[in-house]
C-alpha cells in the first residue's frame, strides 16, 4: 500500500471511528489497528442495532366502547376518570423490519413510569380474581397471562392495562409507560402514552 493510499485509508477510518482530527503524515503501524478496532466496535455497535426488537407501541381508550371481552364487568365506555375501564395496549414487533413471532406473554415486561399527580397505581390485566376489593367487578391485574394476552400475528400483540390501587378509576391526565420485549438474546424497548378525559 503506497503512503498516499495509507494515509487515505487512514482519514477515512478515522473518520468512520469518530476521530476529531484528519491524521496527516504517514499512519504507523499502531495508528492503523487503533483505527481499525475502532471501526470494529461501530460495527458491533451497528449490528447490536440491526439484530435488535424493534418495538412500536399504540394504545386505545376507547376499547370499552366495543364488544371487547376484557371489559367484562365495565361499562360500555371509554377510559375516563368517572370509571376503570381497561386501556387497551397494542405492540408491534419487528426484527430486521420483519416481524417477530409467536411470542408468549412472558417476553413482555410492562413498566409504568409516569402517571398524573392523583392517578392510581396501573398495570396489565389479569383474569378476574375472586374477593377482589369494591367494586368488585373488576378485572383483577397482576403479571401476563396467556389468558388476556393476544397475539395477532404479523408481530402484532394486545394485552390490557388497568387501575391497581383504590379508589380504582383513573385519574384525568397522561400516562407514559414502557413494554420490553425479549426473544432469545435480543430484546428491545417501546416507549407508549394514554390520556385519560
Amino acid at each position: 500500500m503506497n503512503k498516499r493510499l495509507a494515509a487515505f485509508v487512514l482519514a477515512a477510518l478515522g473518520a468512520m471511528a469518530g476521530w476529531a482530527e484528519a491524521q496527516t503524515g504517514t499512519p504507523s503501524h499502531n495508528q492503523l489497528l487503533d483505527a481499525v478496532e475502532r471501526v470494529e466496535t461501530l460495527v458491533r455497535r451497528v449490528q447490536r442495532k440491526v439484530d435488535g426488537i424493534q418495538v412500536t407501541i399504540i394504545t386505545s381508550e376507547t376499547v370499552c366502547t366495543g364488544a371487547a371481552a376484557q371489559c367484562a364487568g365495565h361499562t360500555a365506555a371509554a377510559a375516563s376518570s368517572t370509571n376503570h375501564n381497561p386501556v387497551a395496549v397494542i405492540v408491534f414487533v419487528t426484527r430486521n423490519g420483519e416481524p417477530v413471532l409467536s411470542l408468549p406473554a412472558s417476553a413482555f415486561t410492562f413498566m409504568r413510569k409516569f402517571t398524573p399527580a392523583s392517578g392510581p397505581g396501573y398495570g396489565p390485566c389479569n383474569d378476574a380474581v375472586a374477593g377482589s376489593p369494591p367494586p368488585g367487578d373488576t378485572v383483577g391485574c397482576g403479571p401476563f397471562t396467556d389468558s388476556l394476552f393476544q397475539d395477532f400475528g404479523d408481530g402484532l400483540y394486545a394485552f390490557y392495562v388497568h387501575p391497581t390501587v383504590a379508589p380504582f378509576n383513573w385519574a384525568a391526565g397522561k400516562y407514559t409507560f414502557m413494554v420490553k420485549v425479549t426473544d432469545a438474546n435480543d430484546l428491545g424497548h417501546g416507549l407508549g402514552t394514554f390520556v385519560i378525559p
